[in-house]
């Protein structure tokens, strides 16, 4: 059957499904080393620089209290280390430990596997292709996250009829 006749499942047919499928498939990537989705990406934050609870909350844009959960658990699984700020002991520092890099590396790993399993089921062309464009989405989110291009604008919500 030609890649054109193929019939595709409608909750993958756009690059928003795709994006749904592929974040199940990290999710399961990451559920075998034994991280969150939430977990691995503030380890892979804490990982870049030193951080306290705020700063992961602000770079998370959620509350403080939303990632103090998360950093627990890092911390009891030995993959992070909390030690009180220098400047204000009142404030606590997360630092990854050798062991939370050593998670990183492997989830990371795990992850590509999982990426070439699917890339393994197209044409090599269009799996280059996908890669490519993968790799070039992840360059403009690390723009975005870098201050260096704007945040994408977000549809406002329709306001609801009143009644």
């Amino acid at each position: 059957m030609a890649d054109d006749e193929r019939s595709i499942d409608p909750a993958f047919a756009s690059a928003a499904g795709a994006l749904v499928g592929l974040a199940g498939t990290i999710e399961a990537a990451l559920d075998h080393v034994g991280l969150t989705l939430w977990q691995y990406r503030i380890l892979a934050f804490v990982a870049l620089q030193p951080a306290t609870p705020s700063d992961v909350a602000q770079w998370r844009s959620v509350k403080k209290q939303a990632v103090s959960r998360h950093l627990n658990s890092l911390v009891e699984q030995g993959l992070l280390t909390r030690t009180p700020a220098p400047a204000d002991r009142r404030h606590m520092i997360h630092t990854a430990t050798p062991k939370g890099r050593e998670k990183l590396h492997e989830a990371a790993d795990l992850m590509e596997l999982y990426l070439d399993g699917l890339l393994a089921t197209m044409p090599p062309a269009r799996a280059a292709t996908v890669r490519r464009g993968l790799e070039e989405a992840g360059a403009a989110l690390d723009e975005i996250w870098k201050g260096r291009a704007p945040v994408p604008a977000t549809p406002s919500k329709p306001s609801k009829p009143s009644s």
